[in-house]
């Protein structure tokens, strides 16, 4: 994409994908500043409209936090995002297929 035709959302986007891939290599899959990253990553796609791709990045998120085996204070945070996307996608006229698959 042309810089002209970056919006602060698409800069966003690239710079928490960034993040996630630095955090990921640093210290592995399941640490909390990598759900962190995932988290950011899942909140941009949702505002973005990409719920489906927001609502994966935010269960994997919320996954590393479930598996660090405490409650941390990202995994609120997480578990509000996850349904928020969820609601958003359900809600979303291109989701009817996800709707109707899920019995909804």
């Amino acid at each position: 994409m042309h810089n002209c035709c970056l919006t602060p959302i698409t800069v966003d986007e690239g710079i928490q994908h960034k993040s996630l891939a630095i955090r990921t290599r640093i210290y592995g899959d399941s640490h909390p500043d990598v759900a962190k990253s995932r988290n950011g990553i899942g909140n941009v796609l949702r505002v973005m409209g990409k719920h489906e791709e927001a609502l994966v990045q935010l269960q994997k998120g919320l996954e590393v936090f479930i598996a660090v085996g405490h409650e941390h204070p990202g995994e609120l945070r997480l578990r509000r995002a996850c349904r928020a996307a969820a609601a958003a996608l359900l809600s979303c006229p291109a989701s009817a297929g996800v709707r109707a698959f899920r019995g909804g």
